[in-house]
């Protein structure tokens, strides 16, 4: 059985709308811990993760 992949979704549709819509809306949620549990959320469905340590989508 073969799996998702991360190629077969497109890069823009998990990682900053999680920033901008879901984590950094929870009060005192830093950046830093929204792009991490941001990232590994996306990558656990599929989706494109962090695409690199210094993007935080605007924050």
């Amino acid at each position: 059985m073969v799996g998702p992949t991360v190629h077969a979704r497109e890069e823009g549709d998990c990682f900053c709308p999680c920033m901008k819509d879901q984590c950094m809306n929870v009060k005192d949620a830093s950046k830093e811990e929204c792009a991490t549990a941001c990232d590994r959320t996306c990558t656990s469905l599929a989706y494109a993760g962090q695409p690199n340590k210094q993007e935080f989508c605007g924050f």
